[in-house]
């Protein structure tokens, strides 16, 4: 399979896992639901769309959180969608490595789901709603060594 859309050709990664077009040509990773835990998820974005589930945002106690883009720098967690799975031959952008795969982002930064424990520890639990998740944080994860959580295990219980 060799993708149509107009940004595969500067997609200079996919080199560098193989030869991804045959591997696409067996799999493409439909049925493949991945949890993007990042910032927000452009929902609507036109390579996004088609493969993008709402119906999987992250919801406690009756209050679901969407992974909406609020401030400025709320764009990583589009990108990491788009290398995950943009949509193939719609004319659009590039290409996701996993282009038939469902997402569903989850805001691990939104301040009202770190701001308490017990919403963090079940959005940790939601991930198993998931077949991946995905966890693209830059070099200094939230949870980093100078923030210390104790026992995540604990949340997962």
């Amino acid at each position: 399979m060799i993708p149509n859309d107009p940004l595969y050709a500067q997609q200079w990664h996919f080199g560098l896992i193989g030869n991804i077009q045959r591997i696409w040509d067996d799999y493409d990773g439909t049925g493949v639901h991945v949890g993007v835990y990042d910032d927000g998820i452009e929902t609507s974005h036109p390579d996004l769309a088609a493969n993008y589930d709402a119906s999987l945002h992250f919801t406690y106690l009756g209050t679901t959180y969407a992974p909406t883009i609020t401030l400025p720098d709320d764009r990583h967690g589009t990108a990491v969608a788009g290398l995950i799975a943009a949509v193939d031959g719609n004319g659009v952008g590039g290409v996701g490595v996993a282009h038939g795969a469902t997402i569903t982002g989850v805001d691990v930064f939104d301040p009202a789901l770190t701001a308490d424990m017990a919403i963090e520890g079940a959005m940790i639990r939601w991930a198993s709603h998931f077949d991946i998740m995905s966890n693209s944080w830059n070099w200094d994860p939230l949870y980093a060594d100078w923030e210390d959580i104790g026992d995540p295990g604990t949340y997962l219980s």
